[in-house]
């Protein structure tokens, strides 16, 4: 167990549905590896102060190119920092004509 007493967090993006709050950190280079508490303080701190679910993502750029890569996470255990699951992704080439 990892006992936190306080702790910032930032998040790159919010937005708010009906349903859902979704939160999004993103990183303008190809990432390598995520840093699991970047997504699970921001995930905590919203879902402990609201009733709708709360879906994170991770979205990145490869320099230099039009590629672009989006991650849903999820905890399963929202009290468990180590509970983290991806539930899907994506790579997409965005084109201008």
């Amino acid at each position: 167990m990892i006992k936190v007493s306080s702790v910032q967090t930032e998040v790159d993006a919010g937005y708010e549905g009906k349903n859902q709050v979704v939160l999004i950190e993103a990183k303008s280079f190809s990432a390598t590896n995520v840093i699991i508490r970047q997504l699970y303080y921001p995930f905590r701190q919203w879902q402990e102060k609201i009733k709708k679910k709360v879906v994170i993502l991770f979205f990145d750029k490869e320099r230099g190119k039009d590629v672009y890569s989006i991650w849903q996470f999820e905890f399963s255990d929202p009290k468990n920092y180590n509970s983290i699951k991806l539930v899907k992704s994506g790579k997409f080439r965005i084109v201008e004509k």
